[in-house]
C-alpha cells in the first residue's frame, strides 16, 4: 500500500487486513468474506489474493465450489464487496467461466489479470467485468528420472506484472509433481489483441522449481519464487495433512541460477518485495507473515 502497510487476505478466516510491519498492529478492513474451514482436499478455502487500487480492494475467492466462490469482488473499506463479474452468490454453480482463481494483478492496459489454477488460465476481467482468454496453458511432456516421460499441467499461482509491463506467471505442475518441473512464465500482448495467445506472446522466462505459488522482483531485478513444500507428492497424498512436515521455502533466481533464501517455511504462498527492499513471505498453514533476513 501507499503508506508502507501490506495487505494480507487471510484465507481461513474471510478477511482481509492492513498490516503494519514496522509495529506489527493492523486494522481489519473487510470481514465477514465466503470462505470453509476446510475445502477440496481438505484445503481451507476463501480469498486467496487482494491488492489495493484507487481507494479499491479488489481480491478474488476461490478453491470451493460453492456460492461466494470462484468470483473476483472490489469493496471499499467496511463495505459490502460487490462480485465484479455478475455472478449470483446465492447459486451453487456461479454463471462465470472462473474455476478456482488464485492472485489478482492491475493490468497495464486497465482492468485486472486473475491467475485460474482450475483452469490452467489466466484471464483478463475488465472492470466491468467482462472475462476474456488472456491465456489458455497447455500440459507438456516430462521426463522423470526412471526415464519414463508424462504429461504434466501449468497450473497458474502467483503473477506479477514486471517493469517491462510483460506479465510474470509462477506455476505447480499437477500430480506427480515432479521437483524442478514447475516453471515461470512470461506473457505480453504484442499485437495489442488483448490477449496473449498468438505466436511469441507466451514464454518459459525461468525453470527449476517445484511447486512454486508466487513470485517478486527486487528493484535490481532478481525473482523471488516461494515453493509451497519439499515433497508436494506426498503432501498431496495426505490431503495437506502434513505441511509441517514437507515444508516449504524461499528462493532467488537470477541469471539462471537458484539460490536458497529460507528454508523451514510452512507452505508459503505469497511473497511480496517492498519498495525498500524488504522481503515477506506468508506462510498459510502457519498463519503468520514472515519478514525473510538477508
Amino acid at each position: 500500500m501507499n503508506n508502507g502497510n501490506i495487505l494480507v487476505s487471510e484465507v481461513a478466516a474471510g478477511r482481509i487486513i492492513e498490516w503494519d510491519p514496522n509495529s506489527g498492529s493492523f486494522e481489519v478492513l473487510l470481514d465477514d468474506l465466503p470462505y470453509t474451514e476446510k475445502g477440496p482436499e481438505s484445503v481451507p478455502a476463501g480469498v486467496s489474493a487482494a491488492l489495493y487500487l484507487d481507494g479499491w480492494i479488489y481480491f478474488v475467492v476461490g478453491e470451493h465450489r460453492a456460492k461466494g466462490f470462484r468470483e473476483i469482488y472490489k469493496a471499499e473499506k467496511n463495505s459490502q464487496p460487490l462480485p465484479m463479474t455478475g455472478q449470483d452468490i446465492q447459486a451453487l454453480e456461479p454463471p462465470n467461466r472462473i474455476t478456482n482463481p488464485y492472485d489478482i494483478a492491475a493490468a497495464p492496459q486497465g482492468g485486472f489479470f486473475v491467475s485460474d489454477s482450475g483452469r490452467d488460465a489466466v484471464w483478463h476481467i475488465s472492470e466491468e467485468g467482462i472475462i476474456k482468454d488472456y491465456k489458455l496453458f497447455t500440459s507438456y511432456s516430462y521426463t522423470l528420472d526412471d526415464a519414463s516421460v508424462i504429461q504434466l499441467d501449468v497450473v497458474p499461482t502467483g503473477i506479477e506484472v514486471g517493469t517491462d509491463n510483460a506479465l510474470y506467471v509462477a506455476s505447480l505442475t499437477g500430480y506427480p509433481f515432479p521437483r524442478g518441473g514447475s516453471h515461470i512464465y512470461r506473457l505480453q500482448d504484442l499485437n495489442g489483441d488483448g490477449d496473449a495467445l498468438d505466436l511469441g506472446e507466451s514464454s518459459i522466462f525461468a525453470t527449476g522449481f517445484s511447486a512454486a505459488t508466487d513470485l517478486a522482483f527486487d528493484n535490481e531485478g532478481s525473482l523471488f519464487v516461494t515453493e509451497f513444500s519439499s515433497n508436494m507428492k506426498i503432501l498431496s497424498e495426505s490431503e495437506y495433512d502434513r505441511t509441517s512436515e514437507f515444508r516449504g521455502q524461499l528462493v532467488k533466481w537470477q541469471n539462471g541460477l537458484i539460490e536458497v533464501q529460507m528454508t523451514d517455511l510452512i507452505s508459503p504462498t505469497a511473497v511480496i518485495v517492498t519498495e525498500s527492499g524488504k522481503i515477506y513471505v506468508s506462510e498459510e498453514f502457519a498463519g503468520k507473515v514472515t519478514e525473510v533476513k538477508r
